[in-house]
């Protein structure tokens, strides 16, 4: 859109200053008796129908203020752009945090199982004890998990 603004600003620089109003025009023999005059403020410039000719002088009398919202929305656009741009990126951050929790969580099954296996092989030693030990150590780390 910022396109448009700047075609908008361009063309209202060149057009007629001032405020712009619809007139009654009298045409003769009165064929159509909605007609009427576009005048800016150094005089006439032609006759059209009334619709056109409001459409005309609203937009000519508040160029501005489209072109100001046209800039506002693509400020507005630009920001929502970077904030989706954001969230994707956090979400393909989570996926792979996701992927490395699982391994981590799949690794210490398996560090669990050999604890225990070397252990369950003294039973009633000091190394089964510490076995034990370090699989609740571990159980415990992945229960602290946020």
């Amino acid at each position: 859109m910022t396109d448009l603004a700047d075609r908008l600003e361009a063309l209202g620089a060149k057009a007629t200053a001032g405020e712009w109003e619809v007139r009654d025009h009298v045409v003769s023999p009165p064929h159509n008796l909605d007609r009427v005059k576009i005048t800016p403020q150094h005089g006439p410039l032609g006759s059209l129908d009334r619709p056109d000719a409001e459409l005309i002088v609203t937009l000519a009398n508040n160029h501005q203020t489209f072109i100001d919202a046209l800039r506002r929305v693509d400020a507005l656009k630009a920001g929502l752009d970077q904030q989706a741009k954001l969230k994707w990126e956090a979400y393909d951050a989570n996926k792979r945090q996701a992927a490395e929790i699982a391994r981590l969580r799949e690794a210490n099954g398996i560090l669990e199982d050999a604890l225990q296996e070397v252990g369950d092989d003294y039973p009633g030693s000091s190394c089964q004890e510490w076995c034990r030990q370090q699989v609740k150590v571990a159980r415990a780390a992945l229960e602290a998990r946020p």
